[in-house]
């Protein structure tokens, strides 16, 4: 039972509440500045939800990232930001 549990602790703590913020332009317009936040749930450290989105971004929408942010906290209370402009 013990081992149950600490697989589901596991689990729970990999599973992140992750924000996205994108500050973006249109081609058309570079000198007016977007944003956009997303939210969803997502794994750490790989985060496959949040790329896909970011790759999606890149490959479907015309708009371009200028900045893009990624936020995500545990249900444990703690916060952590991390800059994902640069994609590798």
């Amino acid at each position: 039972m013990v081992y149950v549990i600490n697989i589901c602790m596991k689990l729970f703590d990999q599973d992140k509440l992750v924000t996205i913020q994108i500050i973006y332009y249109m081609p058309d317009y570079q000198k007016l500045i977007n944003e956009f936040v997303w939210q969803t749930h997502d794994t750490v450290p790989d985060y496959p939800r949040s790329e896909r989105f970011i790759k999606y971004w890149h490959t479907d929408i015309d708009a371009v990232i200028k900045e893009a942010y990624l936020y995500h906290k545990n249900y444990w209370g703690g916060t952590t930001y991390r800059d994902i402009t640069v994609i590798n």
